[in-house]
């Protein structure tokens, strides 16, 4: 009798059942794995009997794997396999190594190794990076472009591409980088479509590659400003590149490619190489019993745990659920990085006080070297549970055998069916835990089909930001908005070319900014581009155009409501001995939650001064310089922009955050090099260089063990 599929689920789980009918079980599931309707569920069913693989006869288990494509779990003893055994090996090896893909990974790597266009839609467990790293090894792509979402994502790429290739491929993360021009070697730009957008020289592409590629719809995106600049980035990359490959989740359909005048090849598949039990608990929001349920899940054994909240606030407030309710043993480095983040950020932050009970916390409020070192930490079993926002759910790697899902919603949106997929795709890791858990607290959401569309498109009713207007080509011409738009691109001050250049700010702000320095010119020469380093009333003059421009909108989300609240927090931060006692101040003079106080200085820090306060200082600049045709005296400015943007220290010492290096770790180093080279301005892999001279040192200035830790890792991770 043919068992169900729901019923050998069950039977593979039931000790007894399965060691009593391990026959019944194995010729049941080759039943649904001969069946092309039900490959998919007999695939699912195998990497289920792999938790119990000993149970089971090895030969009629491998030959089952073989049918259903998956040649990397097959563990062939010597003298087992037969000719066409070794034959189809060699068919899902790539050109090299002893890397074994499963059938579908075989079939998308060899399409584009013979010049194929491939858009592939696979489930997080499919081994995409795996592809992209054959891709590489295999020599026939030597410039490629890796479009990635985050930045955590691009440090993860950096260093998994540099621990594993040699000193030929060279990945650049940054304008200041240049390639490696040495015959026979590999560049890769690994960039977000910010930094693809700014980088003018990328030309000759062999291979584009667009990793979470529906984030172009901006259905996908609640239509915000990140994926309009995905869809110019890949507008305008698209006709440099000779080959391209996108890849994500979740995909049914794609429409638009065609306007490029590419073929493609498209792939949907649910191919995966792990399984998950999902179990719905249906609780409301305020249901005591939620909270009671989380606590359970995490705490009821040591294996790795995610869970997922919909914002930082709320991945707080789990953190502290957590924390009172019990504890995971730690280690030394993580007792160590307890110690190291109260000294140097505070006492109060609840990441400190979460990881002295073995939790960790990982959103876009945590500086991004402690986000690469929690992620790293809970890959290795340092630490058991990981609260989490969508920063580490969108694509970075993990080994979380269990997601639990807190919340419902993302940010301050109900969570669509497509992220809800994303989310539980984490649950299990190739080779690592073939069954995972999904536990959902909260009601899940109705199952939806998705389209991707291409080119740049937008849900019905969706008005584009003026700025939008300045990338419709010639030869794509998508309706204009009527009303305060019309006359935008007419103006007499600014025209389209340079507009282009302060991309994404507003239109509105930037012709605005161009009449009053038209109108009020001699007032904004002597006042603001005096030509000597601004004092404190001339940066209230330069924040007031800035803010009233650019900056009031995002300065409010952090308690900024004008330009003297601004400028007096930034000068307040420049002028801090350290960011420490910065954040001990503003602690003490708040009467809210500590931990929050610390989380939106962070945040404020990281965005504003950032990001946003820079890029605004230089759009003024820019425009200033339009209107006087060149004849200001800028540097000053740009000088300032600059201390602003890395808060006071060298660029190439600041951007050592990417590069898993705290900012006060690279404080230090930046100050042993001005020592050491007081004229020299190092650019970014001068200053990788350095450092890694540095931590090889035995003279060198004196570091916790904490931070010897993080020196090391860079080693591995750079070149």
């Amino acid at each position: 009798m043919d068992l169900e599929f729901s019923e050998l689920k069950e039977l593979i789980k039931d000790d007894f059942r399965r060691t009593n009918e391990t026959h019944e079980i194995l010729r049941s599931i080759s039943n649904f794995c001969n069946s092309k309707e039900d490959i998919d569920r007999g695939r699912e069913l195998l990497i289920r009997a792999l938790e119990y693989k000993l149970d089971f006869d090895e030969v009629v288990l491998n030959s089952l794997l073989r049918k259903v494509g998956l040649f990397p779990y097959i563990e062939w003893q010597s003298g087992d396999r037969s000719f066409s055994d070794d034959l189809a090996y060699e068919l899902h090896k790539p050109k090299s190594g002893d890397l074994v893909f499963h059938s579908l990974q075989a079939k998308v790597y060899n399409k584009i190794v013979n010049g194929e266009n491939i858009v592939l839609s696979a489930p997080t467990s499919f081994g995409k990076s795996i592809l992209i790293d054959s891709l590489i090894e295999s020599g026939k792509f030597s410039r490629l472009v890796i479009i990635l979402p985050t930045l955590a994502l691009i440090d993860e790429t950096r260093q998994r591409i540099v621990e594993r290739f040699p000193e030929n491929v060279r990945v650049i993360t940054h304008s200041s980088q240049s390639e490696n021009d040495q015959v026979g070697s590999i560049n890769i730009y690994a960039l977000t479509q910010e930094r693809a957008l700014e980088l003018d020289r990328i030309d000759n592409i062999d291979l584009l590659i667009v990793d979470e590629f529906y984030k172009v719809d901006p259905k996908f995106e609640e239509a915000d400003e990140r994926s309009l600049l995905l869809n110019y980035a890949f507008h305008k990359l698209i006709k440099r590149s000779k080959q391209f490959y996108l890849l994500g989740p979740n995909i049914e359909s794609v429409s638009g490619l065609d306007f490029y005048g590419k073929d493609f090849y498209f792939i949907p598949t649910q191919f995966t190489t792990v399984a998950a039990d999902i179990y719905n608990y249906n609780y409301k929001t305020n249901d005591p019993a939620r909270d009671s349920k989380l606590k359970e899940l995490v705490f009821s054994d040591s294996s790795p745990k995610i869970v997922y909240c919909q914002s930082p606030t709320s991945a707080s407030k789990v953190a502290r659920l957590l924390v009172d309710h019990g504890s995971f043993n730690i280690d030394d480095e993580v007792d160590n990085a307890v110690r190291w983040i109260e000294d140097n950020y505070s006492p109060y932050w609840i990441v400190a006080e979460a990881l002295k009970s073995g939790v960790g916390i990982h959103h876009g409020g945590v500086p991004r070297a402690l986000q690469q070192w929690m992620v790293k930490a809970f890959n290795s079993g340092l630490i058991k549970a990981l609260v989490c926002t969508s920063t580490i759910i969108e694509g970075v790697n993990t080994v979380a055998k269990t997601v639990v899902l807190y919340d419902r919603r993302k940010a301050n949106n109900v969570l669509d069916f497509f992220s809800f997929k994303n989310i539980i795709g984490r649950a299990g890791r190739m080779g690592e835990h073939f069954v995972g858990q999904a536990h959902i607290l909260e009601s899940a959401p109705e199952s939806e089909f998705f389209d991707v569309s291409f080119p740049i498109s937008f849900p019905e009713n969706y008005t584009r930001p003026s700025w939008h207007l300045l990338h419709d080509d010639e030869d794509e011409k998508p309706p204009i908005p009527e009303g305060r738009f019309n006359n935008l691109l007419n103006n007499d001050l600014l025209n389209r070319e340079f507009l282009k250049k302060n991309l994404p700010l507003s239109i509105e702000g930037q012709i605005q900014v161009a009449k009053d320095f038209k109108r009020n010119f001699g007032f904004f020469e002597e006042v603001i581009f005096s030509g000597e380093y601004p004092n404190y009333a001339e940066k209230q003059e330069l924040l007031l155009i800035c803010f009233n421009a650019f900056l009031s909108n995002s300065g409010q989300r952090y308690g900024v409501f004008s330009h003297t609240q601004l400028l007096h927090k930034v000068e307040s931060i420049l002028r801090a001995t350290s960011l420490s006692s910065y954040l001990e101040d503003r602690v003490e003079n708040k009467n809210d939650d500590p931990s929050l106080v610390v989380e939106n200085e962070l945040r404020f820090i990281r965005n504003i001064m950032g990001f946003s306060l820079p890029r605004s200082i230089k759009a003024v600049i820019n425009i200033a310089q339009e209107i006087s045709e060149h004849k200001l005296k800028v540097e000053p400015l740009e000088v300032y922009a600059l201390q602003i943007e890395n808060l006071g220290i060298q660029p190439a010492f600041f951007a050592m955050e990417e590069f898993g290096v705290p900012f006060q770790i690279a404080k230090k180093l930046e100050h042993l090099f001005r020592t050491l080279y007081p004229e020299d301005t190092p650019s970014i892999d001068e200053a990788v260089a350095f450092t890694k001279t540095v931590a090889r040192s035995d003279s060198a200035p004196a570091f916790s063990e904490f931070e010897r830790v993080l020196l090391s890792r860079l080693e591995q991770s750079t070149r």
